[in-house]
């Protein structure tokens, strides 16, 4: 949103992925609030969500209501030094230059335990320059800690009729142009989805010229598991709670985009250094933020689509499955052939990685150990072992690798463009997708403006969430609302809704034609159509809301 500076005016950002759900101009709006819990049991994750949202959904025949801070880091756990300015951060060690050269090891040949190596050998591209031996081999595997299998979250629909393979150059490695972080280690924690996200925020941060960050891992895991009140009290009970103590267990990059949409870090490591152990952390820090999410791209996998990601966004966190079966320890190179499934026939998942290149040419032959892909062709990707595992901390990834997905590129910023954000959805674990209606739906939300202290607000942008690409939207601000279950029940900003379409599946910060004026203390709503009732729309699912039938079927 666009913010006013005046003293007379606040900026807010208004979110939108809780909503109530109206039909064709005849809103219906459930008034009273509910406390509420979701039991996240599908998702594989040991959590469960409560939410107090004022944001509900009804249906009827036809239509469906619905600091600037560039701070420098003591990166203690990455083993970087700070500049005494405060601008960018440069690596104390060798792991930062590893980065960004070449990620191959000397190929200088070394005799094996027989003191020969053959042709085959040769040719292979090892990352010690030769085959390791048992007790290295040993070592590599024991880096890896205990990883917990759970299904995939339902994927997007991606338009993947996008540029030619042939527009591609060969090899692209986003590390080689300095814009990839130093790897971390998660220790024996399941944060491997946290230290993913976290990489591709860094990136994002490194490519637009803000500078290098160090962001805290802890951080965003932590708050996400515990957390606390929005700033401007609209979250009140939203919480996430997981079964046992520890929050450092298993998450992915989605449900961790909902989250940073809210505003909720990410602040740095030095403030929030990384414990591999369980620790409780002052509720003040919740919102400490040195870098802000503004987007979230979600992605099917596809070689092209991840080719277009990278050239855009320079890095994609992506969710996989390991097997160590089909791990070459001697080489660094992972193919797995068939998705791992269920019993019930669910795509399963257990680790989370950042792809941050391709290289065209990397030989299919250096897939040593389990399925052998068709083809030359892998994926760099980013580790979160340490720097000792694979080739630097990372390893190779064949196109053909059948577990792939999830995909997220998060664009993010380190200033805070607005004042205050208004949302509900303060439990991100529990956002369903609603199906759409066959005519079309709305979307709404209602506000009250409480941020301006007694002087006016103004509305600038607001911030949607959808499952698939090119979704089409028709968007109206209602002001000095009379009926608080009834967001269509107040003065309408524009003389004809505003049309946008957002291109990509995910989060999408949408600045509005023109910044809305919003009196201290009234109500205002953010409405959106979505005319193609096939389209689907991302919604804060909580136990026990109010939801009407449609067509027999539940919402």
């Amino acid at each position: 949103m666009h913010y006013h500076k005046s003293p007379k005016n606040r900026r807010v950002l208004a979110l939108l992925l809780t909503g109530s759900l109206l039909f064709g101009g005849i809103p219906v709006y459930a008034g009273e609030y509910s406390n509420v819990e979701l039991s996240a049991e599908d998702d594989g994750s040991d959590l469960t969500v409560d939410s107090d949202s004022a944001a509900d959904m009804a249906a009827s025949d036809d239509t469906v209501a619905s600091e600037d801070t560039n701070l420098s880091i003591d990166a203690t756990d990455s083993d970087v030094s700070t500049d005494e300015e405060g601008s960018s951060i440069a690596a104390a060690n060798s792991d930062k230059e590893n980065e960004s050269d070449d990620f191959s090891s000397d190929d200088s040949q070394e005799v094996f335990s027989d003191g020969t190596v053959t042709d085959i050998d040769s040719e292979l591209d090892y990352v010690l320059g030769r085959p390791m031996t048992d007790g290295e081999r040993e070592a590599q595997l024991a880096m890896i800690p205990e990883l917990t299998d759970m299904p995939v979250t339902d994927e997007v629909t991606s338009d993947l009729d996008i540029v030619p393979y042939a527009l591609y150059p060969e090899e692209y490695n986003s590390a080689k142009e300095g814009l990839v972080t130093p790897v971390k280690n998660q220790s024996s924690t399941s944060l491997c989805w946290d230290f993913s996200l976290t990489s591709n925020i860094e990136t994002s941060l490194l490519s637009r010229g803000l500078g290098y960050y160090d962001l805290s891992e802890e951080h965003l895991a932590y708050f996400w598991a515990n957390r606390v009140n929005d700033p401007l009290a609209n979250t009140p009970n939203d919480k996430i709670t997981r079964t046992n103590a520890d929050y450092h267990g298993t998450g992915n990059g989605q449900v961790a985009s909902f989250f940073l949409s809210t505003w909720s870090g990410m602040t740095t490591e030095e403030k929030v250094p990384f414990s591999s152990t369980t620790k409780t952390w002052p509720e003040d820090l919740a919102y400490d933020s040195a870098a802000y999410m503004e987007d979230a791209v979600f992605s099917e996998y596809d070689e092209d689509r991840v080719k277009l990601l990278l050239s855009e966004y320079k890095s994609v966190s992506a969710m996989m499955y390991w097997n160590l079966q089909n791990y070459t320890v001697n080489t660094a190179a992972y193919y797995q052939a068939v998705p791992k499934l269920s019993s019930n026939g669910k795509q399963m998942v257990n680790h989370a990685v950042t792809i941050v290149g391709w290289d065209d040419n990397y030989k299919k032959e250096n897939f040593i150990d389990g399925p052998k892909p068709s083809r030359n062709g892998a994926w760099i990707v980013k580790n979160s072992y340490g720097t000792g595992f694979g080739d630097k901390g990372y390893f190779y990834m064949a196109y053909d690798n059948a577990t792939f997905s999830n995909l997220v590129c998060n664009t993010a910023s380190t200033s805070e463009e607005y004042n205050n954000n208004y949302f509900y959805d303060g439990a991100s674990a529990g956002t369903v997708v609603f199906p759409g209606i066959s005519n079309g739906y709305y979307a709404s939300n209602i506000f009250k403006a409480t941020a301006g202290k007694g002087k006016d607000e103004e509305l600038g942008e607001i911030v949607t969430a959808v499952p698939q690409d090119n979704t089409d939207f028709q968007i109206q601000i209602y002001t000095d609302l009379t009926n608080p279950s009834d967001p269509t029940s107040g003065t309408p900003a524009y003389a004809t809704p505003m049309e946008y379409t957002q291109a990509f599946a995910g989060i999408q910060t949408i600045r509005l034609e023109k910044p809305v004026k919003i009196p201290p203390g009234t109500l205002y709503s953010v409405v959106l159509q979505i005319p193609n009732g096939s389209q689907r729309y991302y919604l804060e699912k909580t136990k026990q809301q109010q939801f009407l039938v449609y067509n027999s079927c539940r919402y």
